[in-house]
């Protein structure tokens, strides 16, 4: 897994208008999920109303997750395979603590 090297060479093209709706899709369903959840317990707490949390809560979120999925359909599969092996790769590095370029060194040092 770390010994892959993860081919960026997709995002140097100029992405389509497609592909830009699915990004935003996927940047604002962040922004409808838990952020919205919270405002909509403010909201709940200072007007009283506990429905508004217990009804609009889940329905936001839900909501959230079809946007997220939407987003990810207009994206593209080639961009979201990348973004993940990229992501996968500089996630178990940090938490290995193996710099870039030395992944290999962690599955070869130390073998019986």
């Amino acid at each position: 897994m770390l010994r892959e090297e993860v081919d960026l060479t997709c995002l140097r093209k100029r992405p389509t208008d497609q592909v830009k709706l699915g990004l935003f899709l996927i940047l604002i369903s962040y922004v409808l999920g838990w952020p919205a959840v919270g405002l909509f317990g403010i909201i709940s707490f200072y007007s009283g109303a506990p429905l508004i949390l217990i009804v609009g809560g889940p329905l936001v979120y839900g909501f959230s997750h079809l946007v997220f999925l939407a987003g990810m359909y207009f994206a593209g599969k080639e961009y979201v395979t990348v973004f993940f092996k990229w992501f996968r790769k500089t996630a178990f590095e940090k938490i290995l603590g193996v710099r870039r370029g030395r992944a290999a060194s962690l599955f070869t040092e130390n073998l019986p």
